[in-house]
């Protein structure tokens, strides 16, 4: 009896995997909530819990919003000299640059930040600005820096017990783990990073724990354990509207269910992601958002210049209370305190000098974007006169060329170009079209396109770059490619292609 009862729960847990995995994802829509982008942050007034509210949107993804407000906060407390408040800002202010992917600015934000925070004794936030700088020491590769201060960040949240922040180092740890190739340790340390979250009922904490053992499971070969951890990363990132969990989640998913062979369900998974990411980025690409950007970096380098002037007055005074008090040392300490002043005038050049820089960016940013314009509506005209010169020569051969690098070195942007593309490509294979027309299926010009490219052996990223499109698109049309010929009862693209041009 107890085997039969075992078999039927095995059963029972067999299908309820098979419907998980199997699960159409046409409920998305109403699984899936729906994030109405905020106004532009010039179109916002400020709020007098601005800084509260700035969290909350950098949290939600809304980083040009967050910046905004994070900016006016450090600007009000730098006026009333709260050193304290200033080095929250600061590091606030890092994390949303770090998002921007500015990590030179965000780096910068963090290294004052921890000065300010040790001169306030603010153990909590000195260990956050270690843990932060382990972040992106660790994404540029800097391992043993990114170990060093993630560790000091675990020993301080671990002094002062600070659990939430101190799941958030677990997790991290476990990141650079497995940047190790260390599976096993990065692991067990996101176990960590779950339980903690998991106690403290931190949802969102939850979802990025949830969402590496997604890929942990995944590369492990658990497909079952891998689609289980993202379907809850997924659930939890919901709970708390956070687009970026929600974004990772619905990509992992995307491509657990390709991995396994839905193609409708990664392709349908694969366009919502694409809507959170779009939604994500609709203001953090604006120009308002590149100047702002500058204008803070300049900020914290102004700051940087005013402590070293504060230091130098400082050591000034030290040094006269030392020539009256030793006048015997005159000599040596007036030379001491002169090349102690002129590192600290060079510095202060150096940092005048960088300051002049940030500037001359500034405006060059500007004057790209002019010239980005006037080059768009010179590149408009020489495509109308070179249409033009083609009409009136219709029968012109053009260069043949029998090198599959030189196709590789073409871009194909214009229609002119995809003729040209093509003829080339003949040369090389001159039944593919003629065969591809026998084949009896509906293709699109884009999706013909897509089929020589995939014959070249060329990968989405290679061929977003070469058709001047996003990778995220012509991944999508790849999927779709591969959805029209399976309908049409053909095997596997790439056999299909070694077919027609053999």
């Amino acid at each position: 009896m107890p085997v039969r009862l075992r078999s039927i729960a095995a059963l029972l847990g067999l299908l309820c995997g098979i419907a998980l995995s199997a699960q159409r994802p046409d409920s998305l829509r109403a699984f899936i909530p729906n994030f109405p982008l905020p106004q532009h942050p010039e179109e916002l007034p400020l709020m007098k819990n601005g800084r509260e509210y700035a969290t909350e949107q950098w949290r939600l993804g809304n980083y040009a919003v967050a910046l905004q407000y994070f900016a006016q906060a450090y600007a009000e407390d730098r006026s009333a000299g709260d050193q304290a408040a200033m080095a929250g800002d600061l590091n606030q202010i890092g994390l949303v640059q770090w998002r921007l992917n500015d990590c030179s600015s965000a780096m910068e934000c963090y290294t004052e930040s921890a000065r300010l925070a040790e001169l306030c004794g603010l153990d909590r936030l000195l260990g956050l600005t270690h843990l932060n700088r382990a972040i992106i020491l660790k994404n540029q590769g800097a391992l043993d820096s990114a170990f060093a201060h993630n560790g000091t960040a675990i020993a301080t949240f671990a002094r002062i017990g600070s659990p939430k922040d101190l799941a958030l180092a677990y997790n991290n740890q476990g990141q650079i783990h497995r940047s190790l190739g260390r599976a096993d340790s990065a692991t067990a340390y996101y176990h960590r990073s779950l339980a903690i979250c998991e106690g403290l009922a931190d949802a969102e904490g939850m979802s990025t724990a949830c969402f590496n053992l997604s890929v942990m499971a995944d590369r492990a070969g658990d497909h079952d354990a891998a689609l289980a951890q993202a379907w809850r990363s997924l659930d939890l990132a919901r709970q708390v509207h956070s687009k970026v969990r929600v974004g990772e989640a619905l990509l992992q998913l995307s491509g657990l269910h390709e991995a396994a062979g839905q193609v409708d369900s990664a392709l349908v998974y694969l366009k919502v992601h694409k809507q959170y990411i779009d939604s994500l980025n609709a203001l953090d690409r604006s120009q308002a958002l590149s100047l702002q950007q500058a204008r803070m970096g300049a900020e914290v380098k102004d700051l940087r210049i005013r402590n070293l002037q504060s230091e130098q007055a400082l050591q000034r005074t030290r040094a006269w209370i030392i020539l009256g008090a030793l006048l015997v040392l005159v000599s040596a300490g007036a030379y001491a305190a002169q090349r102690r002043f002129a590192k600290v005038r060079a510095r202060k050049r150096l940092l005048e000098g960088e300051l002049s820089d940030t500037r001359q960016v500034l405006r060059g940013k500007e004057q790209q974007l002019k010239a980005y314009l006037l080059d768009l509506s010179e590149k408009t005209s020489r495509i109308q006169l070179l249409e033009e010169e083609l009409a009136q020569r219709p029968g012109s051969p053009l260069p043949q060329e029998d090198e599959v690098a030189q196709l590789l070195a073409q871009k194909i942007l214009t229609d002119e170009d995809w003729r040209a593309f093509k003829e080339r490509f003949s040369s090389i294979y001159p039944h593919f079209f003629a065969r591809v027309k026998l084949l009896g299926i509906p293709l699109t010009e884009g999706e013909v396109r897509s089929m020589v490219l995939l014959r070249l052996g060329l990968a989405p990223k290679e061929m977003a770059e070469l058709l001047g499109i996003s990778p995220q698109s012509a991944r999508v049309g790849k999927l779709r490619l591969k959805k029209k010929l399976a309908a049409a009862g053909h095997g596997p693209v790439e056999d299909l292609l070694e077919r027609l041009t053999a």
